[in-house]
């Protein structure tokens, strides 16, 4: 018999419109405005349109709907391709969907959508709180899907949230196991486009202004892990984009062709590391200075930055090889041309200043002299500058000596290449916070750093940090989003309000840092290499201990579902209705017309009919009184007494 084709009752209906707002909830700080505010305005008119059907619109209104509906990605996306707009396509199609549902199939076709929908949340987020959210998503839709399957039963919605549940709980040890065993590709099966949009991180420009920005943010920019004792905070320098042009105010990139390892000079022991990168839309993989060992898509530039094929634009596992103490033998004319390039107008009194040191000095006791200027003439490290817009250098060197790591990085380079020293300027990352707990370290974005780098004959391009001539703390210990600077040191003036944090704030964040990043290392880090490392182990080279794990794996996966089957059928027995009509079926099959496992009660009458017609009228009743009360919500001793007599006067 054809299922008959209706709308839902209206409170499935609200029901589902409750389940698509939640899982369409993350897109809101995903997507634009436009997309997010047009599907829950459609679901909203879809809720007043349950009481008022006559408010649904046509056809050519939905077709013009879904129009401007692309029209509107398509401009505030900047095209209908990559994630963000493929997210919000979907997002408007379940809404226009949702407004033309007629019948049961559309019924499915947006539950299904909605699967889906919530699927593309893990395309922007699979941290924790996000999976967890949308578990609870899942478990909401597959409620409402056994609604629909209920016919006129009214089933309550806590107790098909509960179904709902336990089915979810019952796949769990099943997907566990498909995760560890199921074979991965070793890369993606399909690249999706990338979106036209900017995510948080270093620039590929460098103006004032630029870092500091960052030294505020309290967000992740990477967490590594040494497979040994990490270096000294004061050597951890994450390497980033390097600068060579300026005008004098704005630095900017140039490309020189790649370098090769056998050409470096490496010396001291080696650092091996992993490191749980964050996204950050750029190429840069913020290896630790200088990385000899690194992955098949990456390779250094020809100012030792360590860069992908591709942007990083998702959350990315590197294992890595450095070395702190490297050397470069050669300067190349393109880099002598560049590190010596300065701004149209200098400035007369840098001249002066920069000849004084020369006087009688090779060029590293000239770096000495500047570094000294900075440490004895009353410079200050701050994140609030003065703002200044004509000759920023000449300013801050001899007016207002207070700046960020940007300042320090920049003025410094511009006095090396008055005084004929090759410079550069190099943006990154500085030190980190150690976790204990995971031991592990977290590298922020307020850890966001600038350092300078001259040539020197005989030991090549060298790192010179003069900020740590002003504030030698910040780079010796971590820096601190919720304060930036620390009061009482030399030449450091403190950002902090007087705002203190509860005692078991940093605690609890450095716990949650831990789990975070073991999520990220072993569950989303858990890639076709990692599978292999994990089968090698689980074999041993002894397939009984292999055999044995599996046995126990797969006996984890069975066990909740041979414990519902005994359940179910235990809860079965004790329906009163379903007994009786259990020996209704009984007595049939004596008679030599058992019932088939397909065959609902309404076809098993109709045979019972057929075969036996003097047995029809009985078989009739019965049937009838066992569906009203098995699926049909009544009740009553007095229909349930009735159905026993029936079965009971049935020869």
């Amino acid at each position: 018999m054809n299922e008959p084709k209706r709308i839902p009752p209206a409170s499935q209906m609200r029901e589902l419109i409750a389940a698509l707002a939640l899982a369409g909830l993350p897109h809101a700080a995903n997507l634009a405005y436009g997309p997010v505010a047009l599907f829950y305005l459609m679901l909203a008119y879809r809720y007043l349109a349950i009481d008022r059907p006559a408010l649904l619109p046509g056809k050519k209104l939905l077709i013009s709907a879904a129009l401007a509906a692309a029209a509107m990605v398509w401009q505030q996306s900047g095209g209908i391709f990559g994630k963000s707009a493929g997210s919000a396509l979907l997002l408007a199609g379940v809404g226009l969907k949702l407004l033309e549902m007629h019948d049961r199939r559309d019924w499915y076709v947006v539950v299904a959508a909605a699967y889906l929908l919530a699927l593309t949340q893990f395309l922007f987020s699979q941290a924790i709180p996000m999976a967890a959210y949308l578990v609870a998503v899942v478990v909401m839709l597959t409620a409402v899907l056994i609604g629909m399957h209920c016919g006129k039963a009214a089933v309550p919605l806590p107790l098909r949230l509960r179904q709902s549940a336990a089915l979810a709980a019952q796949a769990l040890p099943l997907a566990a196991l498909l995760f560890v065993l199921a074979p991965r590709l070793p890369g993606p099966l399909w690249n999706l486009p990338q979106d036209k949009t900017a995510t948080s991180g270093l620039s590929d420009r460098l103006e004032p202004g630029s870092i500091n920005q960052l030294g505020l943010s309290d967000a992740v920019a990477f967490r590594v892990n040494f497979n040994g004792a990490p270096p000294p905070q004061n050597r951890l320098y994450w390497r980033g984009p390097v600068f060579w042009w300026t005008d004098g105010r704005r630095w900017e990139m140039r490309e020189l062709p790649p370098l090769s390892n056998a050409a470096a000079a490496y010396s001291g022991t080696a650092v091996d590391y992993s490191v749980v990168l964050e996204p950050h839309g750029r190429n840069w993989l913020l290896a630790l200075d200088l990385p000899q060992q690194f992955p098949a898509d990456g390779h250094l530039s020809g100012d030792f930055v360590l860069l992908a094929k591709n942007p990083v634009n998702d959350r990315r596992l590197l294992r890595l090889r450095s070395y702190t103490d490297f050397r470069y033998p050669e300067l190349s004319a393109a880099e002598k041309r560049l590190g010596l390039q300065l701004p149209k107008e200098s400035s007369e009194a840098l001249h002066r200043l920069v000849a004084q040191w020369r006087e009688g000095r090779d060029d590293a006791q000239v770096v000495r002299q500047a570094l000294a200027y900075f440490h004895d003439n009353d410079f200050h490290y701050t994140l609030h500058p003065p703002l200044l817009t004509e000759r920023p250098v000449e300013r801050f060197l001899l007016e207002t000596r207070r700046g960020f790591c940007e300042h320090y990085a920049t003025s410094f380079a511009v006095l090396m290449r008055l005084a004929g020293i090759p410079a550069r300027v190099v943006t990154g990352y500085q030190g980190g916070l150690w976790n204990d707990v995971g031991e592990f370290l977290e590298v922020r974005q307020s850890d966001a750093h600038a350092w300078a780098e001259v040539w020197l004959n005989g030991s090549g391009w060298v790192r010179v940090d003069p900020t740590a001539a002003v504030a030698p703390e910040r780079v010796e210990r971590p820096v601190v989003a919720e304060v930036v600077s620390v009061d009482g040191g030399r030449g450091v003036e403190s950002d902090s309000n007087g705002f203190s944090l509860a005692p078991w704030v940093l605690p609890a964040k450095t716990l949650w840092a831990n789990v975070d990043h073991g999520w990220h290392r072993w569950v989303l880090g858990y890639d076709h290499n990692a599978r292999e490392k994990a089968l090698q182990w689980l074999n041993g080279g002894h397939w009984p201990k292999t055999l044995g794990w599996l046995s126990l794996a797969l006996l984890g996966v069975s066990a909740p579902f041979a414990w519902s089957l005994w359940r179910s059928e235990r809860l079965q027995t004790r329906d009163p209705a379903l007994r009786s009509y259990q020996r209704f079926c009984k007595k049939l099959d004596r008679l030599g017309l058992p019932r088939r496992s397909s065959e609902g009660p309404q076809a098993y009458a109709a045979r019972i009919a057929r075969h036996l017609p003097r047995l029809a009228s009985q078989a009739h009743e019965i049937t009838d009184i066992y569906l009203r009360l098995r699926y049909g919500g009544e009740s009553g001793s007095g229909l349930l007494e009735a159905l026993r007599i029936k079965v009971r006067r049935l020869k």
